[in-house]
């Protein structure tokens, strides 16, 4: 709000249309480190407008735009300079001895004297200002002039409110008094300097957050190094260099703070001089991109084709703040405001360049992108503003309103609405004493379970083991991934006819129960294979829609494993009865342990 107050349009505008958006309510409510990195990106944004603006206002105050001059304000003293003999005065009236201050600038005012006019004084005294009809016969007072008997206590009282009116327009808004152009400068010079210090600690601790804040503190990192001018000569960009130069001694010390912090928490083992010591410090954007160069780490996370962020994900997430960003293009030529422009500009330009840069990777999810619902918001509330249209503005509500409401609903029920379900029921299962001789969690094909919600104590976490299969493994991967545990509780998005198949009998699996709704865009049912037809070739709707259903659900299997059975026998003689003791039509495989070694046929 604070940025749409120094572009001139309207705070509440760009707060409101940031407050109803789902993306806020949604997705800046569950992807913490991406709302945390939105609120580095606005902050970033914030003090890189504050900076120019302090640029602007110490290069040239014909930049900075000013109200006009008020003449009401002025002093007796300052009027008189100017051609006007004072302040009017008004007739004195027993109900009325004093005239305020907000009357004073509406009404004359007359002064009584207990003489006669002298006809000594000047002749313009005398005349009649044919702007003022309320004073017929043209009688001004000069409060600078006249003598105390020709002074009535209200003339009194507004030469001397003329006069501290005067004084405080010396007085700036901090209570100050207005500083000489010297000093006026060295505190733009300190303020300029804090605000560096605080822009190159914001873009620290967003790269700490999230590596990918590179993207969006790019630009605006380049205004607040080059002070938003466009360099023209070889001396602009040493200059930068130089501006930059100077402001690393903090980013050195607030990256070593962060990584002191990492390495205390996530490395538990001292460190020891038998290996680098730099390999031992925890850097976490070094990890991160040492990770995600790798393509086999990204396709364990999903392969999405490059157009998603520009073509699928920026239209979902803001809707119709993308057609103002459009329309914006052809604003930008319409704006006489310098400062308002660059400002604009620089938010226009911190949209393109981290969606471009974004987009570079094959992995695209659209929680990477929620940082430009700032700047977007900011755009189109300035468009709304500027052109100022009742209709625009209707057409505009009409699309933002119903895309909210449906997008909403979709995204923060029914898109991996199951997940969080399962984990608050698997928490409860836990303090009924379900969980008491330890238990295997895997869940399949959704998003990563907050285990906070499980709420397990240190002595609990050796128990109960949640394992995260995400979409790395393949359905013909799955059997074989799973082979390793005997018995676990499946949590997946499949119906139980789809993993039987998948599982080759391997396992005996029962149902414990289903959450509704549960829709994954990562993984979209097969709508082909949901239709269910009778013996006549005719889709039958009833098993149609059940199906439907079945298929927009998470449900928790309990699975053993058929496959392996291990059983020790302290003599050779039980061996006699094996068959008798187990049921072999039950297993494939078997491993038994016997004293010795015996020819056993099944």
């Amino acid at each position: 709000m604070q940025i749409a107050a120094i572009l001139g349009s309207s705070p509440y505008l760009a707060g409101s249309l940031s407050a109803t958006s789902y993306v806020t309510v949604v997705f800046y409510t569950r992807t913490f480190s991406n709302s945390i990195e939105s609120f580095f990106f606005s902050l970033l944004l914030l003090f890189v407008c504050q900076y120019l603006h302090l640029c602007v206002s110490a290069g040239s105050s014909s930049n900075i735009p000013r109200a006009p001059p008020d003449k009401s304000r002025e002093s007796p003293s300052a009027s008189k300079e100017n051609g006007f003999k004072g302040i009017p005065a008004k007739p004195h009236t027993a109900t009325d001895p004093v005239q305020s201050v907000s009357d004073s600038s509406t009404e004359p005012v007359r002064p009584v004297s207990n003489s006669t006019t002298d006809s000594s004084q000047p002749e313009s005294k005398g005349t009649t200002d044919p702007s003022r009809p309320d004073a017929p016969n043209g009688d001004h007072f000069d409060a600078a002039n006249s003598s105390s008997d020709d002074c009535i206590p209200g003339a009194v009282v507004l030469s001397k409110m003329g006069q501290l009116m005067e004084k405080h327009r010396q007085i700036t808004d901090d209570g100050l008094e207005k500083p000489s152009n010297k000093d006026s400068e060295e505190l733009r010079r300190i303020r300029r300097n804090k605000a560096s210090i605080i822009i190159t600690v914001i873009i620290v601790a967003g790269v700490w957050n999230r590596p990918t804040f590179i993207g969006y503190a790019l630009v605006p990192g380049l205004y607040w190094l080059f002070q938003g001018k466009r360099p023209s000569s070889l001396k602009d960009i040493l200059l930068a260099g130089v501006r930059g130069l100077l402001n690393l001694p903090y980013v050195i010390n607030t990256a070593l703070i962060f990584i002191l912090f990492d390495t205390s928490y996530y490395r538990s083992k001292r460190f020891s001089v038998d290996y680098n010591l730099l390999d031992q410090f925890i850097i976490t954007p070094l990890n991160f991109l040492l990770y995600n160069k790798n393509s086999s780490n990204l396709a364990q996370h999903g392969l999405h084709p490059r157009y998603l962020h520009v073509l699928v994900n920026a239209p979902l997430l803001f809707g119709p703040l993308i057609a103002f960003l459009i329309i914006f293009i052809y604003m930008a030529f319409c704006i006489h405001n310098n400062g308002h422009r660059k400002i604009l500009v620089m938010l226009f330009l911190g949209l393109v360049t981290p969606l471009s840069l974004l987009s570079v990777f094959p992995h695209q999810e659209a929680r990477f992108i929620i940082p430009m619902l700032v700047p977007s918001v900011l755009i189109t509330a300035y468009a709304l503003s500027l052109i100022n249209s009742k209709v625009l503005y209707a057409i505009f509500f009409l699309f933002w309103i119903p895309h909210n409401i449906i997008f909403g609903v979709f995204f923060g029920a029914a898109h991996q609405g199951g997940v969080v379900p399962s984990l608050l029921y698997l928490h409860k299962q836990k303090v009924e004493g379900a969980f008491n001789g330890g238990v295997t969690l895997v869940y399949h094909r959704t998003y990563m379970p907050p285990r906070s919600l499980l709420q397990l104590y240190r002595h609990e976490s050796r128990h109960v083991r949640l394992i995260d299969l995400q979409g790395k493994v393949d359905d013909s991967q799955l059997a074989d991934e799973l082979i390793q545990y005997d018995t676990f509780h499946l949590i997946t998005p499949y119906h139980l006819d789809r993993l039987q198949l998948l599982l080759h009998d391997k396992f005996s699996i029962k149902k414990e129960v289903s959450f509704y709704p549960h829709v994954s865009f990562e993984d979209p049912p097969d709508l082909e294979a949901l239709y269910v037809y009778d013996t006549y070739g005719l889709v039958d709707w009833e098993a149609t829609w059940a199906s439907i259903e079945e298929s927009l659900t998470l449900s928790i299997y309990r699975v053993t494993n058929r496959n392996v059975i291990v059983q020790t026998y302290p003599s050779s003689g039980d061996s006699d009865n094996l068959k008798e003791n187990i049921d072999l039509g039950a297993y494939e495989t078997m491993a038994i342990t016997l004293p010795k070694a015996q020819m056993f046929s099944m």
